[in-house]
């Protein structure tokens, strides 16, 4: 029974002695490689497949046959060991295969010899091969994406600057340069995305730092205002960094307007750590002249905190605002791809 299901299986399987004559060579062998079991069994394997006979081959079938080791040899050492192009029984060449070898125990469970086993390859290797085609063409269709978002984004920021240039009134430029970096905000997060080996995901740290760099650009900050960052290397979905860069882009210029006025002298700080699995804290903290008397984040009509609240809310996060010492900002949020 054993040796009419060797015989129909359609994977190759030949079994060998500590000598290296051929004790078995199943049908599939006969018919792949056009040698009959009765002219290769009882001979030494070296003297139809002479590249098996290499130290290399030599030194893991012997310590199959010693210690029972089983070897999965690669694509590239198998066409080494085996340069035949095998052919299947409708006559197809199978370039590819895959080969392994290992112990084959007798009584007593002593180990009398090793098997190689041959296995056709071809349609799992076309269909990685046709998988990984696809999903180069979905990287670059998405790469293509992020370029376009970013040159869309760039037409509207530049829109905002050259209307800016006609506004005189004061509180009507804050509110343009505001949409500016907002817009600003999630330009860069595509830009990064573009020249990213990672097109779904994005490394916080640069982004953050990139991001509030720009900030104290575009507001003129001079040196009075020391910037301290505290951010750990952390890696978030798209979808969780463009939320994110729009929170951090809102508390961080509420700051830089409105804290340290006269040019006040002080420090803003940025804390984005991890806090438990998949659950982060980003906390933005000043210490200048803080909130208003009787602050209360939930009574807030600031079109800017509305922002805040509302992205808070798409991130499933909470967010908490003090004022000891100036005025700080806790959040806490999860990574959509993980909740």
């Amino acid at each position: 029974m054993l040796t009419q299901i060797l015989e129909s299986i359609n994977i190759g399987l030949v079994t060998l002695d500590a000598e290296f004559r051929t004790r078995y060579w199943n049908k599939w062998m006969q018919q792949c490689t056009n040698m009959d079991s009765k002219l290769i069994e009882g001979s030494v394997i070296f003297d139809f497949f002479p590249n098996l006979n290499n130290p290399r081959f030599i030194r893991r079938a012997k310590s199959s046959m010693k210690f029972g080791e089983i070897w999965q040899f690669s694509q590239k050492l198998h066409n080494y060991l085996f340069p035949i192009k095998l052919t299947g029984s409708d006559g197809i060449a199978l370039m590819q295969q895959s080969c392994s070898m290992g112990p084959v125990y007798g009584e007593g469970n002593v180990i009398e010899a090793i098997y190689i086993t041959v296995t056709d390859v071809t349609d799992i290797v076309a269909y990685e091969r046709k998988l990984m085609e696809a999903l180069h063409d979905k990287d670059m269709l998405m790469r293509e994406v992020h370029h376009r978002v970013k040159n869309n984004l760039a037409v509207i920021q530049s829109l905002l600057r050259l209307q800016l240039k006609d506004i005189a009134d004061d509180k009507s430029r804050e509110y343009f340069m505001d949409a500016e970096n907002r817009v600003k905000s999630m330009t860069m997060i595509h830009e990064m995305l573009h020249e990213a080996d990672d097109i779904t995901r994005l490394s916080t740290s640069g982004y953050v730092l990139k991001l509030v760099e720009t900030l104290f650009h575009n507001y003129k900050v001079q040196h009075h205002i020391k910037l301290e960052y505290d951010i750990q290397h952390i890696e978030l979905d798209v979808d969780t960094i463009i939320p994110l860069g729009l929170i951090i882009n809102e508390l961080v210029s509420n700051a830089l307007k409105y804290a340290f006025p006269n040019e006040t002298e002080g420090e803003l700080r940025i804390s984005l750590k991890r806090k438990g699995e998949g659950n982060y804290e980003l906390i933005i903290k000043d210490t200048g002249a803080g909130l208003p008397e009787g602050f209360d984040l939930n009574k807030t009509k600031s079109l800017g905190l509305l922002i805040v609240k509302s992205l808070v809310n798409q991130l499933q996060g909470t967010l908490e605002a003090s004022s000891k010492g100036g005025a700080e900002f806790r959040m806490v949020f999860t990574d959509k791809t993980v909740a």
